[in-house]
């Protein structure tokens, strides 16, 4: 599945777009949703706000018909200008000391799509709500946990930031059978 990368995802995006069940009514459903986080990073089983995160029941339907929508809609294909959106809205956030989980869930909708304009957020910003996202969508869940509580001490500096994404684009670039996204990805550093 690693292995397989951004064309696994890709395939899994392509497969819960063309689902007709919904989330409860079909099993395989939620079973596809948890390995396109684990492979893409996108996570449509929380909400993108404090009570959606809460009540995953409510968010977790809507979250899936919105990527169906967006999805089949070509959003995906390069969600830049959405993704950028999200990350100024978080700016005056930044100044916080700990990060709010459910602040970053928006910034993963788009997962490994996301990231060029992520990777534009930390240059231009050195965003903490942009790397804490990219933490998650690569799958570096334990950082990321210690990231969001000490965001001002951990990687505190954009080459920081900037370096721990270096070593995950040369794992992708070895790995990857999907040269468009991955060109976008290593282009976005190089900017």
């Amino acid at each position: 599945m690693k292995q397989a990368g951004i064309a696994f995802a890709t395939y899994l995006c392509n497969k819960i777009a063309g689902e007709a069940g919904t989330v409860g009514a079909d099993p395989h459903l939620y079973q596809d949703l948890i390995l396109l986080d684990l492979v893409a990073g996108i996570n449509l089983v929380l909400g993108d706000s404090q009570s959606g995160f809460n009540n995953i029941a409510e968010s977790m339907p809507k979250a899936v018909a919105r990527f169906k929508q967006e999805w089949l809609h070509g959003v995906y294909h390069n969600p830049g200008k959405r993704v950028k959106e999200l990350c100024e809205q978080q700016l005056p956030n930044e100044i916080d000391v700990q990060i709010a989980s459910w602040e970053v869930t928006s910034l993963r909708r788009y997962g490994i799509f996301g990231l060029p304009e992520l990777i534009r957020q930390i240059k231009a910003h050195n965003s903490k709500h942009a790397f804490a996202a990219f933490l998650m969508i690569s799958g570096q869940e334990l950082i990321y946990a210690d990231y969001i509580r000490h965001s001002d001490a951990l990687f505190a500096s954009k080459t920081k930031k900037l370096d721990q994404i270096a070593r995950y684009i040369e794992k992708i670039t070895e790995t990857s059978f999907d040269q468009e996204l991955t060109r976008r990805i290593v282009a976005a550093m190089s900017e």
